[in-house]
């Protein structure tokens, strides 16, 4: 007895002494782990994964946030560009959008994401659905399996409010429509048979459809004073044979065909849903005259999104556009940056330094403009596309395109790429260091 007592005490011992190594050993190589997580980001908060959680590496790209640098790495500036300091606070809106259309995250992911999206400035959100919206009656067929519950939309709604960001749903009335017409039950509604983007705007069913479809995005979005209609890329309109017919018989363009449709959704909306305001892209407009513009009478209805994601512009790319919205009887505009979803359909990391200058570009926009148009800057959407259309293969998902995010939200609240943006940047996401030009595509 005596010697089993001696053996389990000189097995305690070395048990104790092996733990007191370990936690040596620990103590002495703990800088070798310390950018491994983002400081002050625990692994058991479930933001950066859950703990456990083992990350490949995939190549130079997944390394480019731990280089141990002193400071954020700036793209390089010409001699004699200068930095871009004119305060612009006073933009009423700038939304983060939520692409939906694959990958979408869970609403407890979102619990974590929506504070850190007003502390870095933004003021609301643009939810692109898609097929994640939790449609019913005669249109469930359209949604995903993995759709939000109702229950959801109401929790996402919460979210927002709590962290003072103005909800701005999405829903798309004329191209980019594949979520709907892949369905065997509204193919007869398609554009072009072969292809199941774009409505054919000329069957009484598509504005049937599209008004079910609104109303009930609409309804459970009762907080919101803004909805986006889309209606950017219709694709093979003009192509169908009612589409011909139609032209033929009306001496009328693809122009005053996408018009008409377009005032059919504004009318809806303006008179179902009393002081709703609209906003739509504006990529079709710019193709469409002065003229056809004024007649159609939507500037009174909507307002136009104008989207642009070069990296490097200036504002006089964008005045012919302005001038026309202009012209046509727009008082109001917005603009749209992107922070991730743009450089490729197969993208897997943000390239930073190619986003920042996007958002500096837009910057010099937003400073030109009352000399550039006599528009009222409504807003800005920060873009940041999941896919580029419902059949194309994930681009960078929403978790690695944060630290863009990040820096191309507070380039814009502090007006320009500055210390106090590198500093911002680097204490909200917990980081030690970035390095820009490093993070290439």
């Amino acid at each position: 007895m005596g010697f089993q007592r001696s053996h389990r005490l000189n097995l305690l011992r070395l048990i104790v002494l092996l733990l007191v190594a370990l936690a040596g050993i620990k103590f002495l190589f703990r800088d070798s782990f310390t950018l491994e997580l983002p400081k002050h980001v625990s692994k058991d908060s479930g933001f950066w994964g859950d703990a456990g959680d083992t990350i490949e590496d995939t190549g130079p790209q997944s390394q480019v946030l731990v280089l141990p640098v002193a400071k954020i790495t700036a793209p390089r500036q010409e001699p004699g560009q200068q930095q871009v300091t004119r305060d612009i606070r006073a933009t009423k809106m700038r939304l983060v959008h939520l692409d939906l259309k694959g990958a979408a995250p869970r609403v407890s992911y979102l619990e974590q994401v929506f504070p850190l999206l007003s502390l870095l400035g933004a003021n609301g959100v643009l939810i692109e659905y898609e097929d994640m919206f939790p449609f019913k009656g005669e249109l469930e067929v359209l949604k995903s399996p993995y759709a939000y519950s109702e229950e959801d939309i109401e929790r996402i709604q919460q979210l927002a409010e709590l962290h003072k960001l103005e909800v701005v749903p999405l829903v798309q009335t004329f191209g980019h429509a594949e979520f709907i017409l892949k369905h065997e039950k509204y193919q007869r509604l398609r554009e072009v048979e072969r292809f199941p983007n774009s409505f054919n705007p000329h069957i009484p069913d598509t504005l049937a459809l599209l008004k079910s479809i609104l109303s009930q995005v609409i309804e459970k979005h009762k907080r919101s004073t803004w909805i986006h209609i889309g209606a950017d890329e219709v694709f093979h309109l003009g192509e169908g044979m009612d589409s011909k017919n139609w032209m033929s018989r009306n001496k009328g363009d693809t122009g005053t065909m996408y018009l008409n449709h377009i005032k059919e959704v504004l009318g809806f909306i303006t008179t179902q849903y009393w002081g709703l305001r609209a906003l739509m892209w504006d990529d079709m407009l710019r193709k469409i005259s002065v003229g056809a513009l004024q007649e159609s009478g939507i500037a009174k209805h909507v307002s136009p999104v104008v989207w642009f994601y070069a990296p490097d512009f200036e504002a006089e790319q964008i005045v012919p556009f302005l001038t026309k919205y202009a012209e046509s009887g727009f008082e109001a505009v917005w603009f749209a940056s992107a922070f991730k979803g743009t450089t490729g359909p197969a993208q897997a990391w943000p390239p930073l330094s190619f986003h920042l200058r996007n958002h500096l570009s837009w910057l010099r926009v937003m400073e030109a403009l009352p000399q550039l148009a006599p528009l009222r800057l409504q807003g800005i959407v920060l873009t940041g596309w999941q896919r580029y259309d419902h059949y194309s293969v994930l681009c960078e998902l929403l978790p690695v395109g944060i630290p863009s995010l990040a820096i191309c939200l507070q380039t814009l609240v502090t007006g320009g790429f500055t210390e106090e943006t590198k500093k911002k940047v680097l204490d909200v996401l917990g980081f030690e260091s970035m390095q820009l030009e490093q993070s290439t595509w």
